[in-house]
């Protein structure tokens, strides 16, 4: 038989290492200051993503985009899409049926700006919606972002129209604010 105060030393060890094991595992890494980095890192991503940022050299995320962007659909036809947008969070989107000058408030505070091809701008010209957007394009130049969107095909070059994109009518939410996020990215500061 073996001596009893072997067993007793060996059986003190094997219980020293596994709580030295147990509590290095489950120990906070507070004095480690490249994990204490990582931890910053982490949060400060975490928090630069979710709120709104005060420096202004970082760009906007997309809760901010959804506060700070002016949403303006300018369709002859009441436009259903932009109750979903508003369910989505986008907070300032206005819909005009007609234009007939494009200084008028709503096109002033507008950063993004849907123009239907077809309905709109009779009064305006006589290209209707083209006719608006190179008016537009004209006069605000890079300060919004224009989008033809129409639910008619045509063989117009979106392009030379002036409009910085084109989305169909018939697009899901999703598509449309992916055209909006990409606009403001390039226009919100």
């Amino acid at each position: 038989m073996q001596n009893p105060w072997t067993i007793t030393i060996i059986g003190g060890l094997i219980i020293v290492f596994i709580s030295y094991v147990f509590r290095n595992m489950f120990k906070k890494d507070s004095g480690n200051p490249q994990n204490q980095s990582q931890k910053f890192e982490i949060n400060n991503t975490i928090n630069n993503n979710l709120l709104p940022s005060t420096d202004q050299s970082q760009p906007l995320n997309i809760p901010e985009l959804k506060i700070k962007t002016n949403i303006l659909f300018i369709d002859d036809q009441v436009f259903k899409k932009v109750d979903n947008l508003e369910m989505a969070g986008w907070k300032n989107i206005t819909q005009i049926t007609t234009v007939s000058n494009i200084d008028i408030p709503e096109i002033i505070e507008a950063d993004i700006v849907f123009v239907d091809y077809k309905g709109v701008g009779k009064n305006y010209s006589n290209e209707q919606g083209v006719g608006v957007i190179k008016a537009l394009k004209d006069r605000y130049k890079n300060k919004k972002w224009v989008i033809l969107y129409s639910a008619h095909s045509f063989d117009l070059d979106v392009f030379s129209t002036g409009a910085d994109s084109y989305l169909g009518k018939n697009s899901n939410v999703y598509e449309f604010e992916q055209k909006i996020i990409e606009g403001a990215k390039k226009i919100i500061k």
